[in-house]
């Protein structure tokens, strides 16, 4: 049994016609060995405008 996991991811996105921020979450489960995995998908004609610097936030 696992420990469910919330994840947030906000970043700055950048293409020819917009700049925006996209955000999403899912929740996920940790398998035997503490880990998790999310699938994020591209999304056509749109890049990162810069990296930021990440934040993890950790609740028990």
């Amino acid at each position: 049994m696992g420990v469910e996991v919330r994840i947030i991811c906000r970043f700055d996105a950048a293409s020819s016609r917009t700049r925006e921020m996209i955000t999403f979450s899912a929740n996920r489960t940790t398998n035997e060995l503490g880990l998790y995995k999310l699938d994020i998908t591209s999304v056509e004609d749109v890049a990162c405008a810069a990296e930021a610097e990440k934040d993890f936030v950790y609740t028990v």
